[in-house]
């Protein structure tokens, strides 16, 4: 990271050799970088304003999409969709990884806490350097509380809501 730019290399683990690399701009500080499978997704995290969001080909680099975002958005995955909470519209969002189209869209409240929910195939998984499970998640279910005080599940493969109940 220097200057708004990130810097993205992906290596060998075998040996460490470099396979690609790619510069992304548009943030002046960068937040999330993870990959899934086909694609390398980075999150700028701007405290201040915009920032841009890219997925990355993981084969090569090449960029396939970006977007703008803000210090208040968060993005996940599941299977070949990115969740996107795009927090200065107040939707939530399934967006296909390798096109950038979106797929599904749920208006979610500013006040509404989103969890997904962990099986034990997530548990099994490899965490993150600081020992969290990251923000990919095997399961498709993404439990919204609202400020209503209302809990709802929604399919985070076609956005449609599987089962409400107050909170």
């Amino acid at each position: 990271e220097q200057g708004g730019d990130l810097m993205v290399v992906a290596a060998q683990l075998a040996d460490g050799s470099e396979l690609w690399r790619q510069r992304v701009t548009g943030s002046p500080r960068w937040g999330d970088v993870f990959a899934v499978d086909g694609a390398v997704v980075v999150v700028g995290a701007d405290s201040d304003g915009a920032s841009r969001m890219y997925v990355l080909d993981d084969g090569g680099g090449a960029v396939l999409w970006q977007r703008d975002v803000t210090r208040h958005d968060w993005a996940s995955t599941h299977g070949e969709y990115l969740i996107w909470y795009d927090a200065a519209g107040g939707w939530l969002r399934g967006v296909e990884l390798a096109t950038g189209r979106e797929s599904w869209s749920r208006r979610l409240s500013p006040d509404a806490i989103s969890l997904f929910a962990l099986v034990e195939e997530d548990l099994a998984r490899p965490t993150t350097t600081d020992g969290s499970l990251g923000v990919t998640s095997t399961d498709h279910r993404l439990v919204v509380v609202d400020e209503e005080q209302t809990a709802y599940t929604v399919d985070v493969r076609n956005g449609t809501v599987i089962s409400q109940g107050a909170n």
